[in-house]
């Protein structure tokens, strides 16, 4: 009943046809999907969802940038948008981000065309019951620039589908920064999608955190096209409940002498289940190559899960990369000690596990966006 569901949404622009034939001819994922396989779809599948373009809002913090919908950066930019919508179809592989652009009608553009020194806030908010809810978000990113982003996302409402979507471009020097914090009400099943395309010697940095809910995945792939770009790729969740929660981070150096760095671990109370599927690309023509992956759970629940499931291609011979996995439960020697020093066995665990997932809070310099990840780990 899902691809039913988005039928029911009408667009009339005819360049997303490529998008939706995709999508269809790709089909729903399925258990045997590997890039899935850990993910409980079935519910998603068999939901009636009702199309909504009412229960999303986005606003944008004041800023030396410019900001198009669809039609003002078509008439503003035609080819130029238009060229960049038919490539990220072709390229696209993805079931859910094909479906992000062949139905979302919600689009927003943003240039940035010189550097910005105070963090720029999206926040979106997406509400309603069994409502089908889409966004994107599209950043052009000048020569040189730099700029960092906090993207809030809240849900409100139940039974909901949300699929959103963000593509950044950036030019040679550029530096992006995007903090991703998320709070959503436990019973929705949420999709992102972030894509990040760098070239000569730019830096992009993602870091981002989550409380989770019933189905969550997030996907973000970056590709470094020129030489010494480089990535950044951190996040942690904090999961309870009978949560899904499940991350693939993608990095294709197509270019000699670039950097990509990920690092995500999590906590997983309760019956949570949490899922971390890291790839890393090294072409032929990427020598001098540095990647690192890192991936850790923390176990706390007797019924939790976590997976961790590493990939690297590499096809480079002068190159570093490598990878790590850890699966943990909370440590019974440092709880004793707590309780020794007084400390209750439920606050030795909160301890415990905000020391687990804080491990990139000390290098954010934002007094507000410290305090949003903050509140996920509390």
């Amino acid at each position: 009943m899902f691809v039913e569901s988005l039928q029911e949404i009408k667009s009339l622009q005819p360049e997303k046809k490529r998008g939706r034939d995709k999508a269809i001819a790709t089909g729903f994922p399925s258990r045997k999907t590997e890039a899935f396989s850990y993910v409980h779809l079935k519910e998603v599948e068999t939901t009636v969802y009702s199309p909504s373009n009412e229960g999303h809002t986005i606003s944008f913090s004041k800023g030396s940038f410019e900001l198009l919908n669809y039609s003002s950066a078509i008439e503003k930019y035609g080819v130029f948008i238009t060229n960049q919508y038919e490539k990220m179809i072709g390229e696209e592989d993805s079931y859910f981000s094909l479906v992000n652009h062949g139905w979302g009608n919600n689009q927003y553009f943003l240039f940035i065309k010189e550097s910005i020194k105070d963090v720029i806030t999206i926040e979106e908010l997406f509400s309603g019951t069994k409502n089908i809810l889409f966004s994107s978000l599209h950043i052009f990113v000048a020569a040189n620039a730099k700029v960092a982003f906090h993207h809030k996302t809240a849900v409100i409402g139940d039974g909901n589908c949300i699929n959103r979507a963000v593509h950044i471009f950036q030019e040679k020097h550029s530096e992006v920064t995007i903090y991703e914090t998320s709070e959503l009400e436990k019973h929705n099943a949420v999709f992102y999608h972030t894509k990040a395309n760098i070239k000569k010697e730019g830096a992009f940095t993602h870091r981002s955190g989550t409380l989770g809910c019933k189905t969550f995945r997030n996907e973000i792939k970056t590709y470094l096209l020129e030489e010494r770009a480089g990535c950044t790729l951190e996040g942690f969740w904090n999961g309870s409940d009978h949560f899904g929660i499940h991350h693939l981070v993608h990095c294709s150096h197509l270019a000699p002498y670039t950097t990509s760095r990920q690092h995500y671990q999590g906590v997983s109370d309760d019956h949570a289940r949490a899922s971390f599927e890291g790839q890393i690309y090294v072409a032929k023509q990427a020598q001098k190559t540095d990647s690192y992956q890192l991936s850790k759970h923390l176990l706390v629940g007797e019924k939790s899960a976590g997976f961790s499931k590493p990939n690297l291609e590499v096809f480079a011979d002068d190159v570093k990369a490598s990878h790590g996995a850890i699966v943990s439960m909370l440590n019974e020697e440092e709880l004793f000690y707590l309780k020794s020093r007084g400390i209750s066995e439920e606050k030795g665990a909160c301890i415990l596990k905000r020391g687990f997932l804080s491990f990139f809070l000390e290098s954010i310099g934002n007094n507000e966006v410290f305090k949003s990840f903050e509140r996920l780990i509390t």
